[in-house]
């Protein structure tokens, strides 16, 4: 049996077929690569969580997770400027490669974020 945790705060999208959000993310520890947050109907989307991965988080239906879940649509290419700073750094970038998906888009977007707005 799956379960469903429900995401209010994320919007269905107009732009996939049947609202769905493409996302990954973290359960309780457990890495999910390349997931779609679905539908329920009323505009709200849920995420279904196989019974497998219950298992590997130890979590039966009704237990309680913790979820931090990125929408996969940030670039995962690195930025020039943060390549030159992880290259500066002895075993930076070497360390960078060596994260999930996840945690580098994550490291992008908290860098992209910081970058200043340039003037015209």
């Amino acid at each position: 049996m799956d379960f469903y945790p429900n995401p209010p705060e994320i919007k269905q999208s107009k732009h996939t077929p049947f609202g769905w959000v493409r996302i990954s993310g973290i359960i309780d520890g457990f890495e999910i690569k390349a997931y779609n947050l679905q539908s329920m109907g009323s505009g709200l989307l849920f995420l279904p969580i196989k019974a497998e991965i219950r298992k590997k988080i130890k979590k039966e239906v009704g237990n309680s997770v913790h979820i931090t879940l990125y929408e996969d649509n940030f670039p995962t290419d690195i930025p020039e400027e943060l390549k030159l700073c992880l290259l500066d750094v002895p075993n930076a970038y070497e360390t960078f490669l060596s994260y999930s998906d996840g945690e580098k888009k994550n490291i992008i977007d908290g860098f992209i974020r910081l970058q200043p707005i340039k003037s015209k």
